[in-house]
């Protein structure tokens, strides 16, 4: 090994190697050679912990990898076993080193290998390997050998041609170089993983050089067996690894063997375009779509599949279009997110994106048929545009996925492959081969989608592993963490280390040094936290101090104080760095994953009373006597000391009833309190209540919107909750209810984090890390207009101002209807994010949920690491704190999506959480009979949302419920002489007699109120899953009540007119009268829709229709003279002999089904 030197005189420790040459495409001259100059380094460091031989080395690398993988300067553990894969390993087995990290761990990866990923632009196995090197409780680093002098011509030698096994060669070079600078012997061992064969043209090894043991992944886990020598090298010893190991290794071996079987037949001609029958068209290559997006023939955009109906997708193009794919077979093999490019097909082929919701994942094939998606658009006005994916230019799934396998029948014959059903109903199913497959029945499992062929009508992939059977709590709640890659894992030691020395509970005294620097608001502002019950991480607190001196005096100065997390965490620290990993504190339903460690989250940093704690703060001061106008804001370090920790039901029931109130008296926070001081707190709250209530009401002015979302608490049995909780603990499922405090608090912390915003971005125009809410665009709103429309309501979405306004005006009276119409106003906008001031253009920072030009988080730094940030970011630009090292544009760009994707996968993890204890509510409880509002109607069924219980949900209605008495409701209707029919269309659920008179037995329309039972579901397929089945009408019928119905009653007759207008034929509903009279009605309602909603009524206008028998056995009996829709006598039992095929028949504005449900 070469003496490291000073280093070519005037290139300090830098000297220049052969020149990189490569050709680069060019828009306007074609390809183009490139020169490329090179350099290598003298002074490089292994980065191994404890090295004496780097001791005192940079501890920083060459070339541009310092920018893409920001913990280079950490080093490999101490371990005895070091593991160097190759470029191969790296492409086909990374997920297996994040899935697995007890056995993949001090792991060393080429910055050759990197190079070379990011010349073929494997941009997801680079952020798989990003993320891995970030997380600092793993030991995986990037040593730059390309750049290093004692490897670099070895490097270039190996890099130079595409010859077999250069990759697993290049690997050895590194392996060799750490076992000589290390040394080999009992307690250290370098192992090369590479599925490669050796190649010809070897890498260079002097005589006396020690040979690296290379070993296939799959030999690696074979050599993981109890009492091995490499198992004793793991540095966590844990003996259960064996076991994980060998499960591990036979999912590989039977991978490498399908890979081997695929790879013999595309070598025999029958690969993708070759004599096997194609499913799905071939994709366009990389020219062709390129080629195409130039020109516009093609459209690049994000692939959504419906949850609603799993077989509808659309696409939404960079411009914001969205394109409707309307079968599987036009999906291309796309799945859920990915970016794909879609030609539009003509406007005559355009389709009507179908009417019924998916139940659940049925027994029917997921294949690549062209008609299971919507209705033919040819002549129909009511039409999309629709497309179809000819590539998938990026696959955004980067991970494992959960699956189950479905139960297999009785007796039945274990397969060799079965289809593996994903959690996500979005997903396809997967076809999965195990020698162990009879052992994986009934068990979430971790499966990894490999690849999707054009001949199969299904991707195939893996089996990682088994997490555990289905059903079981701590199961799903793992299955639903892995799902949403929340990783759960403890503080590292280095962590650790650099916290204080502190018991939690114990007594803590500000520094001296920290009070001298510091505002000390003690003693002046009196200070109280109002929180939700139970809290520990006390983020926040509010002050009121009056004035009384200067050019302020006669004003109030309100203060915002927040917990000081960046004190106690540096900037570039191990805790920093693995704070801002996690970026948000996890809260499920009976457990929270906290974001930093419990010594800081509950003590140090929490603002908790009767005890001096740092904040940062920032203080208002108000005229209260005008109009609550802010004069003045300042902000900064301080130090306070809470008089109060209340909870929002404290501060409400003292700010209501008074000092006097025994409910008041019997609060903990209030006891031995003198009656002077709880008056003096009463009048701060009451304060606090003035300035909030004139906070909101300005907010509303500039058209803030006060949006709905059901938070649901769980209640479990004592003592389980925050533990590993047991099916049978759940009790119960309450609402969260709304106090006034609660709003006063939030408007508080708008302020603080509206001044804090503007603040940074003055001082850090071009990277400042602030919030933004983009505009929605008008067709997001479809669904929500549709619906109010239906039922006379007339929304304006053209603004956040308009909207607030329609919003209160549609429902006054009636809460319930009015939380569901913000719920689906909420649901139709697009997510609030975090981004960099240098990366969007300043009339696009605005907020449009909360009406602010400049909005940011500042106020949770225990729970959110956007705040730790924008904290360091404040305290720079004050003066009151260093400026912050990573305060670059691209910096801040790289956390904001970071933090994006965290906060993204938290509130999904929280939601799924309460979805799954709710559904064992229902599971052991149920069935459950509640009230709801009916509220979207499809062709097979309609949507019910039950405040009670936080649930929207669909209830199914069709021939196959009613034939099997999931509605007992209908039951009272077969008396009604031959039975009857259920209609259905985009506003109603109507019960009429059969046999030629269609008197209308019963109705059911939007927002009226229904009786349902709900049950939880059985499904082994998807955690959460609920099952409602419709109990009736409710007594209290619609939901608006009387005089809203009388308001809206010519609206409605209208509609029933059109409805009954688009139906074909008409013998049976002649009451219409003549053409002329049709022709007024249809005019009528869409004069009044445009009077309405200011549109022309096509979302109003009803633009399907079904019809199915109420009772397959009445309608076999019946075969009167009565038709439906004038097809003339005996349609009945027409209508009843294609009940038994299961028949869909079309027609122009109608749909009639009989027999099976469309699933």
């Amino acid at each position: 090994m070469s003496e490291r030197g000073r280093g070519v005189e005037g290139m300090g420790r830098f000297a220049k190697a052969a020149d990189k040459v490569f050709a680069v495409r060019s828009k306007r001259n074609g390809v183009t050679r490139v020169v490329r100059e090179r350099y290598v380094r003298q002074d490089w460091e292994c980065r191994t912990e404890g090295c004496e031989r780097c001791a005192g080395q940079a501890t920083a690398d060459a070339g541009d990898l310092w920018g893409a993988f920001p913990s280079l300067a950490r080093r490999v553990s101490g371990a005895r076993l070091i593991l160097v894969p190759d470029f191969g390993v790296l492409c086909e087995h990374t997920q297996l080193f994040t899935a697995y990290p007890a056995l993949f761990d001090n792991v060393v990866v080429s910055g050759s290998a990197i190079t070379r990923l990011q010349d073929i632009g494997y941009t997801r196995t680079l952020e798989e390997i990003r993320t891995l090197t970030a997380d600092t409780r793993r030991s995986v680093v990037v040593f730059s050998d390309h750049a290093c002098e004692d490897l670099a011509g070895e490097v270039q030698r190996l890099s130079g041609g595409a010859t077999p096994g250069a990759a697993r060669d290049l690997a050895v070079v590194l392996g060799n170089f750490y076992a000589d600078h290390l040394g080999l012997g009992p307690d250290v061992s370098v192992v090369v993983l590479s599925n490669e064969a050796a190649s010809e043209d070897r890498p260079a090894v002097t005589p006396d050089a020690p040979v690296v043991e290379v070993l296939t992944t799959a030999e690696y886990l074979r050599a993981l067996q109890a009492g091995s020598r490499l198992s004793h090298m793991l540095r966590s010893g844990d003996a259960a690894l064996v076991d994980k190991a060998a499960l591990l290794n036979e999912s590989l071996d039977e991978l490498l063997a399908r890979k081997r079987e695929q790879e013999a037949a595309r070598a025999a001609g029958e690969g993708e375009g070759g004599s096997e029958s194609l499913m799905f068209e071939p994709h366009a290559s990389e020219a062709v779509v390129e080629a195409g997006l130039k020109s516009g023939v093609l459209v690049a955009g994000v692939l959504a599949v419906s949850r609603r109906n799993r077989r509808a997708a659309f696409v939404t193009s960079r411009t914001g279009e969205r394109i409707y794919i309307s079968s599987l077979k036009a999906r291309n093999r796309a799945i859920q997110d990915d970016e794909v490019a879609v030609r539009i097909l003509p406007r005559s082929l355009w389709e009507v994106p179908p009417q019924s919701m998916s139940r659940g994942r049925g027994g029917g094939s997921e294949g690549s048929g062209a008609s299971e998606g919507g209705d033919s658009g040819t002549g129909s006005e009511d039409a999309v545009m629709t497309g179809s994916v000819v590539a998938v230019m990026r696959r955004t799934l980067s991970g494992p996925m959960i699956a189950t396998l479905p139960a297999l029948n009785d007796g039945a014959l274990v397969p060799n492959s079965v289809l593996a059903v994903p959690m996500d109903i979005r997903l396809p199913k997967i076809r999965v081969s195990s020698s162990r497959l009879a052992s994986l029945f009934g068990q979430r499992l971790l499966v990894s989608l490999d690849e999707w062929r054009a001949s199969s009508a299904y991707p195939s992939g893996h089996v990682v592993r088994a997490l555990g059977a289905v059903g079981d709590a701590a199961v799903e709640m793992e299955a639903l963490l892995l799902a949403n890659t929340i990783v759960v894992e403890p503080f590292s030691p280095a962590a650790l280390a650099e916290l204080p020395d502190h018991e939690i509970g114990a007594a803590w005294e500000v520094p001296a040094a920290e009070v001298a620097a510091r505002r000390d608001v003690r003693g002046l502002h009196r200070v109280a936290s109002i929180d939700p019950p139970g809290s520990k991480d006390v983020d926040d607190a509010l002050s009121v101090c009056e004035v009384t001196s200067g050019k302020h005096a006669g004003c109030v100065e309100f203060g915002v104080h927040i917990a000081d997390v960046s004190h106690f965490v540096a900037a570039g620290s191990v805790l920093d760095a693995e704070a801002r990993q996690r970026g948000t504190t996890v809260y499920l339903a009976d457990r929270r994953y906290d974001m930093l460690p419990a010594v800081l989250s509950e003590d140090l940093c929490s603002l908790r009373g009767g005890v001096d704690r740092l904040a940062v703060s920032a203080i208002f001061t108000v005229d209260v006597s005008k109009g609550f106008s802010v004069r003045d804001v300042w902000f900064g370090r301080t130090v306070i000391n809470s008089s109060y920790q209340l909870e929002y039901g404290q501060a409400q029931a003292l700010f209501d009833e008074g000092v006097g109130s025994a409910k008041v008296a019997r609060f903990a926070p209030f006891a031995g309190v003198s009656q002077d001081d709880l008056a003096q707190l009463r009048r701060d709250i009451g304060l606090l209540v003035g300035f909030g209530r004139a906070l909101k009401e300005k907010r509303r002015a500039r058209g803030a919107l006060e949006l709905h979302s059901d938070e649901m608490r769980v209640q479990f049995s004592e003592g389980t909750a925050g533990s590993a909780v047991a099916t049978s603990s759940v009790v119960g499922l309450s609402a969260k209810v709304q106090l006034e405090m609660m709003d006063i608090v939030a408007e508080f912390m708008i302020l603080a984090n509206e001044a804090v915003a503007e603040r940074v971005y003055v001082a850090y125009p071009e990277a400042a890390l602030l919030r933004r809410h983009p505009l929605p665009r008008n067709e997001a709103f479809e669904d929500l207009v549709r619906v109010a429309t239906l039922r006379g309501y007339a929304l304006d979405t053209s603004s956040n101002a308009g909207l607030a306004a329609s919003l209160s005006a549609a429902m006054v009276g009636d809460g319930e209807t009015l939380q569901l119409l913000r719920q689906l106003a909420t649901a139709a906008m697009s997510e609030a994010v975090y981004f960099s001031t240098g990366s969007v253009a300043e009339d696009e920072f605005y907020h449009y949920g909360l009406a602010a030009a400049y909005y940011t988080h500042f106020t949770s730094p225990i729970r959110r690491y956007a705040d730790v940030m924008v904290h360091r970011e404040l305290l720079a630009a004050v003066g009151d704190g260093p400026v912050v090292p990573s305060l670059a544009n691209r910096g801040v760009e790289l956390l904001a999506a970071h933090l994006n994707d965290r906060n993204r996968v938290a509130k999904a993890a929280q939601r799924d959480s309460v979805d799954l204890f709710r559904n064992l509510y229902f599971k052991l409880h149920g069935p459950v009979e509640a009230s709801g509002v009916a509220y979207s109607f499809f062709d097979n069924g309609f949507e019910v949302y039950v405040a009670e219980y936080g649930l929207r949900a669909p209830v199914y209605v069709s021939a196959t419920e009613l034939a099997g008495g999931e509605h007992p409701w209908f039951a009272q209707f077969e008396s009604s002489g031959s039975g009857y029919a259920v209609e259905l269309d985009a506003g109603s659920l109507r019960v009429v007699a059969r046999g030629g008179s269609d008197a209308e037995l019963a109705r059911i329309e939007l927002f009226d109120r229904v009786r349902v039972s709900i049950s939880g579901s059985d499904a082994l397929a998807r955690v959460g899953g609920i099952a409602v089945s419709l109990v009736g009408a409710d007594a209290g019928d619609r939901a608006g009540g009387a005089s809203e119905r009388g308001q809206q009653a010519d609206f409605r007759e209208l509609l029933n007119a059109d409805r009954r207008v688009a139906r074909v034929g008409g013998s049976g509903y002649a009451e219409l009268g003549s053409g002329a009279r049709r022709a007024a009605a249809a005019t009528r309602m869409k004069q009044q829709c445009y009077e309405l909603t200011g549109t022309d009524g096509r979302s109003a206008r009803k633009s399907w229709y079904v019809r199915f028998a109420g009772s397959s056995r009445a309608a076999a009996a019946g075969g009167g003279s009565g038709s439906d829709g004038g097809e003339g006598a005996g349609d009945d039992a027409q209508f009843a002999a294609r009940t038994e095929a299961g028949v869909w028949e079309r027609g122009p504005g109608r749909r009639r089904y009989s027999g099976r449900d469309q699933r």
